[in-house]
């Protein structure tokens, strides 16, 4: 996905206002945690920061090499080398104890066909302990859950909305929604944004796939991460995001988490300017900006509700942490060059992924994935989003 930074000649004067205007309104303290809350579904909105397999495999790099190769070790629809946050925020904190459970095999959009194995058709423990004969056909698309461990909130990675009709016993465990490359207006990717995707949830509750009680034990991640930031701050996009949490909010959905955008000028697409060693401060101040206003915005939303289900997770600062950790801290000293991606294009022509008509492969991927925090020149790799989950974990236990 590629990040768009617009800025207008009026942010400094407008930065100032907006937060004069906002420090003026008496803001309620609201405690976040609901009493006796067990949530046992995860529903998940947004882009390629949580997506698990939405794009179609015809288009999306998620679905190609050398995507995936960390884990499962082919490519499985997520943009990185193997885990994505919604896998930990639904999933363990030890990236250790992850069993692969392959919920869904489809063969997709090759000759017209799509084939599924259904639960009872298909050796899941065989496939655990095979992984590259489960995935191994550049036909066949994997879907991963965490299975056989005791996951953060108890939630098993929700079945992506392309494949639920592969996976109904899967539907129990919540679903996602996400697509990457899209946003909360549309994008350049043709793909459903976010209201298009709560319009897809609404319609499963219509459906009857969702009951109340479903949804009452419920939570609902949202991640914003900036693909249509131009068009985001022309519009003032905490607006319509604040809509959109407040429907899935309205809907029943018990708990809505939403992600703070990351800081934009430390990703290695704007690093690359000053040869992956300090980040652009200028993309920065207009992120903060931003998550000024959409922390106004959750604000709003707790007061107006009667059991504050709003929260937000702080991307910016749980990345910065990371980025700023002293090395001889756990979790820091492993990323060697934190703000420069592993898997990048040979010119600027390419990017991760890229092939010529030949079928030759147009980019490079760094020995160890394992020590870089940026998989590619937006999204972390599987250690980097660990890192970042370690970060959350204080805010992620607010949820219950």
């Amino acid at each position: 996905m590629k990040i768009l930074i617009s800025f207008f000649r009026f942010f400094s004067f407008f930065a100032l206002l907006t937060v004069v205007q906002g420090s003026s309104h008496h803001h309620h303290h609201h405690h976040h945690r609901l009493s006796g809350f067990r949530p046992s579904k995860l529903f998940v909105f947004g882009d390629s920061y949580a997506d698990t397999g939405n794009n179609k495999k015809s288009l999306a790099s998620s679905w190609k090499l050398p995507y995936g190769i960390t884990f499962p070790g082919k490519p499985a629809g997520r943009f990185s080398d193997g885990r994505v946050l919604t896998d930990y925020v639904g999933g363990s904190s030890d990236t250790n104890g992850f069993a692969l459970a392959l919920f869904l095999l489809v063969v997709v959009e090759d000759g017209g066909a799509a084939v599924a194995a259904r639960d009872g058709g298909l050796d899941l423990a065989a496939c655990v302990k095979n992984i590259n004969g489960c995935c191994g056909s550049a036909m066949v698309g994997c879907s991963l859950g965490a299975a056989g461990h005791t996951s953060f909130i108890g939630i098993k990675s929700p079945i992506p909305y392309r494949w639920r009709k592969y996976g109904t016993k899967q539907l129990r465990n919540g679903m996602n929604f996400a697509y990457g490359g899209t946003g909360v207006f549309n994008t350049l990717v043709l793909e459903p944004n976010m209201t298009t995707q709560i319009d897809f949830f609404q319609q499963l509750i219509h459906d009857g796939v969702y009951n109340k009680w479903d949804l009452d034990s419920s939570i609902a991640f949202v991640s914003v991460a900036g693909n249509d930031y131009g068009a985001f701050a022309a519009k003032n996009g905490t607006a319509p995001t604040a809509l959109n949490l407040k429907r899935i909010h309205g809907m029943g959905v018990r708990k809505v988490a939403i992600t703070a955008l990351q800081p934009l000028g430390c990703l290695p697409q704007s690093t690359a300017l000053y040869s992956y060693q300090q980040c652009n401060d200028t993309e920065n101040t207009a992120v903060n900006f931003h998550n000024l206003l959409l922390k106004q915005a959750v604000e709003k939303l707790n007061n107006e509700s009667k059991d504050s289900a709003f929260m937000i997770l702080d991307l910016y600062s749980a990345f910065l942490s990371v980025f700023e950790r002293p090395g001889d801290q756990p979790g820091s000293s492993k990323f060697e060059n934190p703000l420069k991606p592993c898997c990048m294009g040979v010119s600027n022509a390419y990017s991760c992924g890229s092939m010529d008509e030949t079928g030759a492969k147009k980019y490079t991927v760094c020995e160890n994935p394992e020590f870089t925090f940026f998989w590619d020149t937006v999204h972390p790799s599987q250690e980097g989003w660990h890192a970042v989950y370690s970060a959350l974990k204080a805010s992620l236990h607010q949820i219950y």
